[in-house]
């Protein structure tokens, strides 16, 4: 007889998973970041202990994968607070993500357990701003603006206007001042994860 053995899968069904093993590799990756000040109390209230809130700071990256193994191409946004582990080591903490590609969906929150959902992302250039935009249900939840020009100026000013959604509630992480707007492209590969922290079982 032949067969496979089912713990062998990392992803089911076994003739066409969803989710790749990894390492992946993501080339030509766009990014739009916005790094602005928050309140500290409304980003705690966010992060799981044991973790703790490093910095009043959050970082908004709306990604264009332009060729992303498995995925395609597709965009993506991420809400990260620095944060530091329970050994003290510094890191960051997404709340929020929204991404196009349900593959992509699908892998962030079996890999990684990301709570990533699916919704409507786009960065574009309009005239002389290039804009990130980010909706759930048809809904916006954030939209950036960044002033470049057409030969690569990766540094300027920033806008950011967070609305409220029900979906996405990233209205929380409130704009108090926007610190730092960055453009870039870069190439990066999405290594297999690892546990910091494992939470005891619940009561027998």
């Amino acid at each position: 007889m032949t067969g496979f053995d089912p713990l062998d899968l990392s992803s089911t069904p076994a003739g066409a998973p969803l989710v790749p093993l990894l390492p992946i590799r993501l080339r030509r990756t766009e990014i739009l970041t916005v790094v602005y000040r928050t309140e500290s109390d409304a980003a705690g209230a966010l992060v799981p202990h044991p973790l703790e809130l490093a910095s009043d700071l959050c970082v908004l990256h709306v990604y264009h994968m332009h060729d992303a193994e498995w995925f395609g191409d597709y965009c993506e946004s991420a809400w990260q607070l620095p944060v530091t582990l329970p050994d003290g080591t510094p890191a960051v903490y997404s709340p929020f993500l929204v991404l196009e590609s349900d593959a992509a969906v699908a892998a962030g929150r079996e890999a990684y357990g990301q709570p990533k959902k699916a919704g409507q992302v786009c960065l574009e250039g309009r005239g002389d701003l290039l804009v990130g935009t980010v909706a759930r249900n048809g809904i916006d939840v954030a939209r950036l603006f960044t002033d470049v020009t057409e030969h690569e100026a990766w540094i300027g000013s920033a806008t950011l206007e967070l609305r409220p959604n029900a979906q996405v509630p990233a209205h929380l992480l409130a704009v108090r001042e926007v610190v730092l707007g960055l453009h870039r492209t870069i190439d990066l590969t999405l290594a297999p994860g690892h546990i910091v922290h494992r939470y005891p079982g619940g009561q027998p």
